[in-house]
């Protein structure tokens, strides 16, 4: 028994030994002498004299004048060369003489100088040509010859500055793409690139991925443009994986744009965007944020930092350890989310997030939201959340919304009409297990034709009960009109009540209205099931099975 524990314990510690090894990355084998990657050099202060065509870049005295003179030389070369790469010494690079097409290779592009931040990309073209072109029409791909072709990108460590024409143009439909930018900084570009924006990465597919993005420890400093601009990146039928990013001083249209896409976001944050839609709007798209800062982001629209337009039953979007300050828009001051499709949408989730300072100049100082269920869990309402019209924290029509576990404190509710924290139409409320106080005045849920269900609150300072008050029809646009005339108020001063509404009446205690959805708690704060937990349980059995293996081994 001994011998088996002891072997078990060795298999452990071997696995955990080999997790500990690094593993190298993209950026280190562009610096790797010993891959079968091509390396040229590229240096913009040389005016070396070579053929179109002809070889450069094999040492630094004879290196290519340009990115595209290095390209042309190793689309010459026989072989297989589809791994190549381009060292650009420090310097200044501009977009004509630099541009190229790329199809069916993978290109890395780093400074010369490892770690060097002095290679500066710049201007644009008078065509408004990209720099990098992936478009796969133009090599004549037609159904069954783009089967099997990538195309990969990766840029590391580039400084991108007053660009005009877009850094990227991507175009696949029956091929597949992926980029990589890393360690790159983006500033003073425009963003009334015409027709195109600074990154674009376009498909035609509707239920596929064929291209791929990542952007990791990144910085987009300094744009121009709101009205009639386009997103700073724009994505189809794409993944796209946001990591370590950093952003000031943005006006356009967005930062991301996407239709029938899948966003992953992470440990980022975003200060001073100003945009028409959001910092994000999306379309048909799940997007999924975890350890981000938002913060003095506004829209001249909707949702400041999210604007999600759906119409299928698969999508939804997800906030997990986000914060979010001083967010400002139209409807939604943080978010805006309209489900236009005759299904029944996915839950979407907020979990373990903080609200403070977000507004509305309409409704929903923090969501507004049509047809879209909302799950709010362990999250926090602070200082002075607020809308104009209507719904301090949320507005909500036709749908589902549950606040469990979560504080609710200082001022939270619209602040020149009628005071309400939530103003719900044609929907379901849980307002659960919540700690509510530190206002000015008893939070107030407005309802038509909803159900509405509070229990276990926890009171803090002077407040004392929730109120519920019914109206004859929704809610009017503006206040003052004379048929938004309130016709039931119930009060919930005890730690579990319930009231539904039928009608503009309110009865404590008595479900005669809407039933409410079921609606399931999970482990998980977006619907599925949690990678973490996956991997623990997997690593668990993966070890005890190699134990019990090698154990046999041994004996």
């Amino acid at each position: 028994m001994n011998k088996l524990i002891n072997t078990l314990l060795i298999s452990f510690l071997f696995i955990n030994f080999c997790f500990c090894i690094k593993v190298k990355s993209n950026k280190d084998n562009i610096y790797d002498t010993n891959n079968s990657l091509l390396n040229l050099i590229v240096d913009s202060n040389k005016f070396n004299i070579y053929p179109v065509g002809g070889e450069c870049g094999g040492n630094i005295s004879f290196s290519c004048n340009n990115m595209a003179d290095a390209l042309n030389y190793a689309n010459t070369l026989s072989g297989d060369v589809s791994q190549v790469g381009f060292l650009l010494v420090d310097g200044i690079y501009d977009f004509s003489n630099n541009s190229i097409q790329v199809f069916g290779k993978t290109i890395g592009i780093a400074s010369f100088t490892q770690g060097s931040t002095n290679v500066i990309v710049k201007g644009g073209n008078k065509n408004n040509l990209p720099l990098i072109n992936v478009d796969e029409s133009i090599n004549n791909v037609v159904v069954g010859s783009g089967n099997g072709i990538t195309t990969g990108v990766s840029i590391y460590d580039i400084t991108f500055q007053d660009c005009t024409s877009p850094i990227i143009n991507v175009i696949v439909n029956l091929s597949v793409a992926s980029i990589e930018f890393e360690g790159c900084n983006f500033s003073n570009f425009s963003t009334n690139i015409q027709n195109v924006s600074l990154i674009n990465v376009w498909s035609n597919v509707t239920k596929t991925y064929p291209a791929s993005i990542s952007i990791t420890n990144s910085y987009f400093t300094g744009s121009s443009g709101i009205n009639n601009s386009f997103p700073v990146i724009s994505i189809s039928a794409t993944t796209i994986t946001l990591q370590g990013l950093t952003t000031s001083n943005i006006s356009a249209q967005s930062f991301i744009s996407s239709i029938n896409s899948f966003i992953t976001l992470s440990y980022s944050n975003f200060g001073s965007v100003a945009t028409q839609y959001g910092v994000f709007k999306i379309q048909d798209t799940t997007f999924k944020s975890y350890g981000t800062g938002f913060s003095n982001c506004e829209s001249s629209v909707s949702g400041s930092i999210l604007t999600s337009l759906t119409t299928t039953d698969s999508n939804y979007f997800s906030f997990q350890n986000c914060q979010f300050n001083y967010c400002y828009s139209k409807n939604g001051g943080s978010i805006y989310a309209s489900n236009i499709g005759q299904f029944q949408p996915t839950l979407s989730n907020i979990n373990n997030c903080s609200f403070s300072g977000s507004y509305a100049s309409n409704s929903g100082g923090v969501v507004y939201s049509i047809n879209t269920p909302l799950n709010f869990s362990n999250s926090k309402f602070i200082q002075s959340n607020s809308a104009f019209n209507s719904g301090g924290l949320v507005y909500i029509v036709n749908s589902t919304l549950t606040i469990q576990t979560s504080t609710i404190s200082s001022l939270n509710s619209s602040t020149q009409c009628d005071g309400y924290l939530v103003n719900t139409q044609g929907s379901n409320v849980f307002i659960t297990n919540n700690t509510i106080g530190l206002m000015s005045g008893p939070p107030a849920i407005s309802c038509s034709s909803s159900f509405v269900n509070i229990s276990g609150i926890s009171f803090m300072g002077t407040t004392s009960q929730i109120s519920v008050t019914c109206n004859k029809c929704n809610i009017p646009n503006f206040c003052g009109n004379a048929d938004g005339t309130s016709t039931g108020t119930t009060s919930f001063p005890t730690s579990s009540s319930q009231s539904s509404t039928t009608g503009g009446s309110a009865t404590g205690g008595s479900t005669t209205g809407k039933q409410p959805f079921t609606v399931s708690s999970s482990s998980t704060t977006d619907g599925s099931t949690s990678d973490s937990s996956y991997l623990k349980s997997f690593n668990f059995i993966s070890l005890f099975f190699i134990g019990i293996a090698l154990s046999f081994i041994h004996y």
